[in-house]
């Protein structure tokens, strides 16, 4: 075998596993990016059930923190036509809950997680 054929196997073999390891930092990135909607899903569903208005404060500001933490994660995530789709539905589970939110919560919590969640839609419509 040629020092040119070994080189060319070696790129080869470099790009495949560069291309690998990308795949599987993009799909890490989207399971984060989709584990952060759920905690902030689960935070205001607790901040909803939740009697006492200090948790009840406490709970939105940590799921308005978990929005934000995956709305940050979104420079590092590519969708796909079904990641997208995933997104959407958490998206839209979580935005069916704000009206009760707003009545729990700050007004300014509230608006901050309504920027958030619109922040959201735009990215994930501009993704495929």
């Amino acid at each position: 075998m040629s020092k040119r054929r070994i080189r060319i196997d070696r790129i080869a073999m470099i790009s495949e596993s560069t291309r690998t390891a990308r795949d599987g930092f993009h799909s890490a990135a989207k399971a984060f990016l989709l584990n952060e909607i759920d905690l902030a899903i689960t935070f205001a569903k607790v901040t909803i059930s939740t009697i006492d208005p200090a948790k009840s404060d406490r709970e939105g500001e940590l799921a308005e923190h978990a929005l934000q933490g995956a709305l940050r994660s979104t420079a590092n995530v590519q969708l796909t036509s079904h990641g997208q789709e995933q997104i959407f539905e958490k998206i839209q589970q979580l935005d069916s809950l704000v009206p009760h939110l707003a009545a729990r919560l700050p007004m300014a919590t509230t608006r901050r997680i309504k920027r958030c969640l619109g922040d959201f839609k735009k990215w994930a419509r501009r993704q495929v």
